[in-house]
């Protein structure tokens, strides 16, 4: 008996733990910079949601975020936003090549940060991050505030970017001090 418990035991978590979706709030959210991806960090309980500020993730079958809603005090943000801390919703849509993140106000409607209400990002074959668009209100390719349309990234072998070339709405690469 007792050696069966020693087999059942990480038979169950195994089963039990991987299977566990991941937490719907989080205190807060970063763009890890070597993906490019949004994650949320220091995960809140459901019943403490509602008294702190912080990010409600909603996802699909398979586990990924397709929705980020920034809470006060468990409402969603009427806040202009700055930055990505402080989008009120951001909406992640998913496909073999591309994801793309939209960005909105509390009442859904389109809103623009520095200039972009959408980012397209396209994955390699390993479904890293090899390049970012940016899309205007209209849905057409623009610029961001600093005259950025597209961020074309080397990686290495772990799929970090470790290079980032970035390009102007004409295709023109921008060269300056940062690169």
């Amino acid at each position: 008996m007792k050696y069966f418990l020693y087999i059942l035991m990480p038979m169950l978590f195994l089963f039990y733990g991987c299977a566990s979706t991941p937490p719907d709030y989080y205190k807060q959210i970063k763009l890890e910079m070597s993906t490019a991806r949004l994650v949320g960090s220091y995960p809140i309980s459901d019943s403490d949601s509602a008294n702190i500020n912080g990010y409600h993730f909603t996802y699909d079958k398979e586990n990924r975020h397709i929705r980020i809603k920034y809470l006060i005090n468990g409402k969603v943000s009427d806040i202009p936003p700055s930055s990505f801390a402080n989008i009120p919703i951001i909406k992640i849509g998913y496909t073999d090549t591309f994801i793309s993140r939209a960005f909105f106000d509390k009442d859904n409607n389109k809103i623009d940060l520095n200039g972009i209400h959408k980012e397209r990002l396209r994955l390699n074959e390993d479904g890293h991050v090899v390049a970012i668009f940016h899309y205007g209100m209209d849905d057409e390719v623009t610029e961001n505030k600093v005259g950025v349309s597209k961020y074309q990234f080397s990686l290495n072998k772990k799929g970090w970017i470790i290079k980032s070339i970035r390009f102007d709405s004409e295709g023109n690469r921008i060269i300056d001090d940062q690169g």
